[in-house]
């Protein structure tokens, strides 16, 4: 992407994105758990058939 390196002077490479994203994960989904989900009020819409 030689073409966007002016709009994007830091980026990183692929490899590196890889590892700073599994650093990410876990405190992105306890982010979206506690801000984003909300609070459940009623029955879960999926309920595991037996």
């Amino acid at each position: 992407m030689v073409h966007l390196q002016k709009e994007f002077p830091q980026t990183v490479s692929y490899n590196r994105f890889v590892e700073l994203q599994q650093k990410a994960i876990m405190p992105m989904a306890i982010f979206l758990k506690t801000f984003c989900l909300g609070t459940c009020t009623g029955f879960p819409l999926l309920i595991p058939l037996l």
